[in-house]
């Protein structure tokens, strides 16, 4: 085989290229539902990602970390 030469690598976190919601639901499905827990998992997926720009607005404002 031969050398790769690698000049980046890239991650889709914002949904342009995969289907994170999808994910999301079925991880979530997978980890929550053995504990009890009963949801609509594409609906618990949305509001999971609604969360994502304040947590971010938090960090971007230099916000303390909770530990």
């Amino acid at each position: 085989m031969p050398a790769i030469n690698v000049k980046a690598l890239f991650f889709d976190v914002f949904g342009t290229l995969v289907d994170w919601r999808a994910g999301v639901a079925r991880e979530a499905q997978l980890l929550l539902q053995p504990l009890g827990h009963a949801m609509d998992w594409t609906q618990f997926a949305d509001a999971w990602r609604d969360q994502y720009q304040p947590a971010m607005e938090e960090v971007r404002a230099g916000a303390p970390r909770v530990h």
